[in-house]
């Protein structure tokens, strides 16, 4: 496991929704949380450098986007 991206297993929880501002034009908002299992890092570089330790890792993702149709 890197510390650069400690994936594991994971649990993914999301929402979003569209709000319609004009009859043309829609807003979408969305969030994503991301909790990955804590785990051990233990990498031995190139060069003989060793990383080690736990890591404790979430993720938070929001995204905003807008339609518009002509």
């Amino acid at each position: 496991r890197s510390p650069r991206v400690p994936s594991d297993d994971h649990l993914w929880f999301s929402t979003g929704f569209t709000y319609r501002l004009r009859e043309h034009v829609d807003l979408d908002v969305g969030y994503t949380y991301i909790l990955v299992k804590d785990g051990d890092v233990d990498l031995v570089g190139t060069f003989g450098e060793r990383t080690a330790g736990s890591v404790d890792v979430h993720f938070h993702v929001f995204a905003v986007g807008a339609t518009f149709r002509f």
